[in-house]
């Protein structure tokens, strides 16, 4: 009769012990996840800043380059009228109507490309902005998926949580 006393303790003994090293692992693997959920979180904040400073920046030189662009074509439209100017002096016309002509035309040519790079402007601004939306939104996408994830894990795992709640517990009231 000891013997069976004897081995029936060693097998609760070793069932003791067989729970409580499950009861560890599920503790381990749910910190574990947790520690990943939360580096996973932080990590998506730190790209998303990131991806925001970029567009930030990328929209800048946008700005620069369409103040430079309507510079030029102000440039341009300059040297085309002295050139009308000019030929139309070494031509003895200054006050014909040929070069009132030629300068309304300079001057609306150079009007309609302005109003093009302002359009094209206009149109790289909102693409920018639908982009940063579209940015915000997928890091928040990837934050709730991390939060999934998590949850996922501990509905998973809620039998063997429930377990390390019993181990570590055991005789005390709550």
């Amino acid at each position: 009769m000891a013997i069976f006393t004897a081995t029936a303790a060693a097998v609760t003994a070793a069932a003791t012990a067989a729970s409580t090293i499950s009861a560890t692992a599920a503790t381990v693997g749910t910190l574990i996840s947790a520690a990943g959920t939360v580096g996973s979180l932080y990590a998506t904040n730190e790209m998303a800043a990131a991806s925001k400073e970029a567009e930030a920046l990328r929209k800048k030189q946008m700005e620069l380059d369409n103040r430079r662009r309507i510079n030029q074509l102000v440039r341009e439209s300059q040297a085309n009228r002295a050139r009308a100017i000019s030929a139309a002096t070494v031509r003895g016309a200054l006050e014909s109507s040929a070069l009132e002509g030629g300068l309304g035309s300079i001057s609306s040519q150079a009007s309609q490309n302005i109003n093009a790079q302002m359009e094209n402007y206009n149109i790289g601004s909102q693409l920018f902005d639908v982009n940063a939306r579209y940015s915000e939104a997928k890091g928040m996408a990837s934050n709730f998926s991390a939060a999934q994830d998590f949850g996922k894990t501990l509905f998973n795992n809620s039998e063997k949580i429930g377990t390390i709640g019993e181990t570590l517990f055991k005789g005390t009231t709550v």
